[in-house]
């Protein structure tokens, strides 16, 4: 049974990741977005059309439902810059990458951000600013 100082502690451990999360993730769209002005420029034009189609600045569900280019940047923005950078996986097998021997078993760490950063597929130059990555 937790004392009640053990559920403050574990409430303000959530409210804490929580807010920290969902800030960072906000902070790193608006910055992708100030790269990508034509990005911006079509979010904008996407939510003055939903303010003016329901003459509310209200959000509701179905409001949010009709958000669809706001969720394609956010969850871009969290393909490219993941809250959590580290995954962690267990070899399944043994496999040899790059001349190195990985055993099975062994911890394996995936570095999400990272791949993204390297790939020349999904990477696209900071200089071509009309879109906010290719997939969108």
């Amino acid at each position: 049974k937790l004392s009640h100082d053990d559920i403050i502690e574990n409430a303000l451990i959530l409210l804490v990741a929580g807010t920290e999360t969902t800030g960072s993730t906000l902070t790193s769209a608006i910055f992708f977005l100030g790269l990508h002005p034509l990005a911006w420029d079509k979010l904008v034009r996407e939510q003055q059309k939903i303010v003016s189609v329901h003459d509310t600045t209200e959000l509701t569900k179905e409001v949010l439902d009709e958000c669809t280019y706001l969720e394609a940047v956010i969850k871009e923005t969290m393909r490219i810059v993941p809250v959590s950078g580290v995954n962690l996986r267990s070899a399944e097998e043994t496999v040899i990458i790059d001349d190195c021997q990985i055993p099975k078993g062994t911890p394996v760490f995936c570095n999400v951000r990272l791949t993204h950063e390297l790939d020349p597929k999904t990477r696209r130059s900071v200089s071509n600013k009309d879109t906010l990555s290719s997939s969108l």
